[in-house]
């Protein structure tokens, strides 16, 4: 099978033919430029998942073509804070939805969007750790996020609190107003974060 790393010939026919044997070359290839895989395609379809995870075994050629695509870690992190920075712009509508529902009685509509709303905080806050420790540098420090993040473990202990209380008002204020308004801190912090990687 054919390999190629961004359009370098990694492995030809017959020295990589299984998946898991290619993807060790390409992945020591690009380890070595001090990059990370992030696209594997297979005769022009997206390899999936399942078979990146626990690749195929087989004498034969996984495909005629294999092509993997890789960036350096600090770009991959960028688009990760970038895309996070969407996903925060998103939360302000999910949190006013939470807090819209709760003030109307419909504590199961409003508490299943506060736990949309936590999930993506915590992909958030992964984005942030978990990046950080792919480029080396703790990005949690970083003064662009390190007092929202400060800010946000409060916020969340506090709707912890309000939650077992069910005090469905005050956490309505919490989710409309305050966090709301953090939300957008958070847009412009990832957004002035992934600059810092540019």
């Amino acid at each position: 099978m054919r390999t190629f790393l961004d359009d370098t010939l990694v492995a030809d026919n017959g020295t990589a033919d299984a998946l898991g044997q290619a993807l060790d070359v390409a992945r020591e290839r690009a380890q070595a430029m001090g990059r990370v895989i992030v696209e594997v395609w297979a005769d022009g379809i997206r390899v999936g998942d399942n078979d990146l995870t626990e690749p195929p075994p087989g004498p034969a050629p996984y495909a005629a073509e294999l092509r993997l695509i890789s960036e350096t870690p600090s770009a991959l992190v960028r688009s990760a804070l970038l895309d996070a920075a969407d996903a925060a712009a998103e939360l302000r509508s999910t949190q006013t939805a939470a807090a819209d529902h709760l003030l109307a009685g419909r504590t199961l509509e409003g508490v299943d969007a506060l736990r949309e709303a936590l999930g993506l905080w915590e992909s958030i806050r992964r984005v942030i750790v978990d990046g950080g420790s792919m480029i080396g540098r703790p990005l949690e420090a970083d003064p662009a996020v390190s007092g929202l993040l400060t800010e946000l473990q409060a916020r969340l202990a506090s709707v912890g609190r309000l939650m077992t209380a069910k005090d469905w008002p005050a956490l309505a204020d919490e989710n409309g107003y305050d966090l709301s308004d953090h939300a957008e801190g958070w847009r412009v912090g990832l957004n002035t974060l992934a600059d810092t990687l540019a």
